[in-house]
């Protein structure tokens, strides 16, 4: 399997901190990602995605000692995040109930 980008990264523009900065699906617009919280660009409306300089490979998932989300922790814009044990949530067989559930009327609790 290659893995290889097919149009690699442009070169980080003078707004990016720290080898990261926001940048425009729609248009040429680049900011800076931490100055205020926006979701659109200011220029065209357009949504906006997180770039880096130096993207991280797989080799870097591997060392990481994270579970759920914070796997990718070297790949995200922040040094420390908030965790309510989030992610890495199995997934079970579950057998078809044979019994009414509660929300099913019966004879019992119908009012006539």
């Amino acid at each position: 399997m290659n893995l290889t980008l097919s149009n690699p990264t442009a070169p980080a523009p003078d707004s990016a901190d720290g080898g990261t900065w926001l940048a425009c699906i729609d248009c040429e617009w680049t900011g800076p990602p931490f100055d205020e919280i926006r979701y659109r660009c200011p220029d065209c409306d357009g949504l906006l995605e997180v770039r880096y300089a130096d993207l991280p490979t797989f080799d870097d998932f591997a060392k990481s000692e994270g579970r759920g989300v914070w796997r990718y922790a070297d790949a995200l814009p922040v040094e420390s995040g908030v965790s309510i044990d989030e992610g890495d949530t199995p997934s079970t067989r579950c057998r078809p109930s044979r019994t009414k559930s509660a929300s099913q009327p019966s004879a019992s609790n119908t009012r006539g």
